[in-house]
């Protein structure tokens, strides 16, 4: 748990969450965008927490009273969706219907947004903005610019939020130099053992929560997800060692199919990676749930760093893949 800890994030305790560095260093970020009226783009991959940060964070800052979130996702992956962009915010903020005519759209956005943002800060937030067309992310930089005077340079902040792919995004210079640009990190291995400890989960050992930990990663939603399904088992709080081992024995065979990776194909990336030789059906017995030895479990660690790194490898050919689109 981040030592620095203030009251100012006890109520994360309440949702079972972590106030990790990471969090902190997110919330943190994105106040002084709003703050500045400037533009982030917030990346992490799926599971990090990063959009749960972005809804407490700017879920408090709507709760104050002063700011004034305009939300949105970059459907239509591919699409210049900069009109939509347009329209939603005059929707939004004004309560008014768009205009025909783009440039008197343009016009109606500026007189509102210099009415509302004497009065509050204007947030106009994107998720899953990985999949923004170059064109959109350039309009938005102009949008950005409407009733900048010498006086007051913005009138709104912008916060994308997507996964990886999106710092690829804004590399031209034109859009490098206006972004901030922050990758939220996983917990720390201390702040997973935390999350454990918070949602009550008590392991027969230390040796237990680390295998644990090692097979799902630091990331929330993993952490979670092992959370939930080791209570399930368990019945109660108490994780006794078989429950531990069934738990690392799941979802193998389903996660293989998957990422087609047979049984040989496994047990060849193993020897690849460790030097550790094992048969096929070897591979096949023990991802089933078989007990074939005193090994399983290095089996299974191997097995496991195997299919993760075939799932990373499929999820960078997809983001190489939707930049070339």
């Amino acid at each position: 748990m981040d030592n620095q800890k203030t009251e100012d994030y006890s109520a994360l305790d309440k949702l079972g969450l972590v106030a990790s560095r990471a969090f902190v260093a997110v919330d943190k970020r994105i106040r002084e965008t709003v703050r500045s009226d400037h533009m982030l783009a917030l990346y992490a991959p799926t599971g990090t927490g990063k959009s749960t940060a972005l809804d407490i964070s700017i879920g408090r800052m709507t709760d104050s009273g002063r700011t004034f979130i305009m939300r949105t996702t970059a459907y239509n992956p591919g699409a210049d969706i900069s009109g939509s962009i347009i329209n939603i915010m005059i929707g939004e903020l004004m309560q008014q219907k768009p205009r025909r005519d783009i440039l008197a759209r343009l016009t109606q956005l500026k007189g509102g947004l210099l009415e509302h943002s004497r009065k509050k800060k204007i947030v106009l937030v994107i998720d899953e903005a990985q999949d923004m067309h170059h064109q959109t992310l350039y309009a938005i930089k102009k949008l950005h610019e409407l009733g900048s005077s010498v006086m007051r340079r913005n009138l709104f902040s912008v916060i994308l939020s997507g996964k990886p792919g999106l710092q690829n995004l804004i590399t031209a210079e034109e859009l490098n130099f206006r972004f901030g640009v922050h990758e939220m990190q996983p917990l720390s291995k201390a702040e997973a053992v935390d999350y454990f400890r918070m949602r009550r989960v008590k392991f027969p050992n230390p040796d237990a929560m680390e295998r644990i930990i090692h097979r799902c990663g630091t990331r929330p939603a993993a952490l979670d997800s092992a959370c939930n399904l080791l209570l399930a088992m368990s019945g109660e709080d108490k994780i006794t060692g078989d429950i531990v081992k069934n738990y690392l024995r799941r979802n193998y065979r389903p996660a293989m199919a998957e990422l087609g990776m047979s049984d040989r194909k496994v047990a060849d990336e193993i020897y690849a990676a460790t030097g550790m030789r094992y048969s096929p059906s070897t591979i096949n017995k023990i991802t089933n749930g078989h007990t074939v030895g005193s090994k399983d479990d290095v089996v299974l660690d191997a097995v496991a760093d195997v299919l993760s790194k075939r799932r990373q490898e499929v999820q960078n050919k997809q983001t190489v893949r939707r930049q070339a689109g």
